[in-house]
């Protein structure tokens, strides 16, 4: 289009300044709108980058806010599940213990009553079923096969002895219904389930009561949590 113009000026007749004048107003203008319309281009280029700018800006925003607001509710979660781990071992524990207070208890003086010997009964099915469910509940908390195969060993153990002292203290009610005055087959009985609880318990239940102290305050987080975990005495 340019080389039209400067063709069509050449040819004119008019003078000579006239057409030089012209072609340089004519370069003029087409520069101008050039430049206009270059600034236009690139002003509506950069006005649709900052849109994309903005846009992606928006949505990373609002990405982060979703991340925080995720791993905020995970930190909740294990928060709670912390929390409530730590709370079925200091059960566990309180159970486990009233469960173990039943053995040989004062009731060794009342042997002769089987009214409190019947109570004494009850309280240690009661506690047994307490210490089990309390058990079941812990290990939902626990993934160390090592601390559950230990717990699992200290209730065994502790349940052999727990069940020969039951069937003691049927033998004992047996003989208070049946021959009351029999003191000498009454005091032998107790004496003989003594000395053989002594062999049962041995070392080998104190070390996996020793080790069940030591790993659980391992899990437990709070210092006033773990004072209520105590060796036995």
């Amino acid at each position: 289009m340019e080389e039209q113009i400067t063709k069509t000026l050449i040819e004119s007749q008019y003078p000579i300044w006239m057409i030089v004048s012209l072609f340089i107003g004519i370069q003029l203008i087409i520069v101008f709108f050039a430049e206009l319309i270059k600034k236009k281009i690139e002003k509506k280029t950069i006005s649709g980058f900052t849109r994309k700018i903005k846009s992606v800006e928006t949505q990373f925003m609002k990405e982060i806010e979703i991340l925080k607001s995720v791993l905020n509710v995970q930190s909740q979660a294990q928060t709670l599940f912390i929390q409530q781990r730590n709370e079925a071992i200091v059960d566990f524990w309180s159970k486990y213990m009233n469960w173990n207070e039943t053995f040989m208890g004062s009731w060794r003086n009342n042997a002769d009553n089987n009214h409190i010997i019947n109570e004494l009964i009850q309280k240690e099915k009661d506690n047994d079923l307490a210490v089990t469910l309390a058990y079941h509940k812990l290990i939902l908390y626990i993934d160390d096969n090592s601390y559950i195969e230990n717990l699992h060993m200290l209730l065994s153990k502790m349940s052999e002895i727990i069940f020969k002292q039951r069937m003691l203290l049927f033998e004992i009610q047996d003989i208070n219904l049946n021959n009351p005055n029999d003191n000498v087959t009454r005091s032998r009985k107790l004496t003989s389930f003594a000395t053989e609880c002594t062999k049962l318990q041995g070392n080998e239940i104190k070390e996996l009561t020793d080790k069940f102290i030591k790993e659980s305050k391992e899990y437990l987080s709070d210092i006033n949590i773990k004072s209520q975990i105590k060796p036995e005495a």
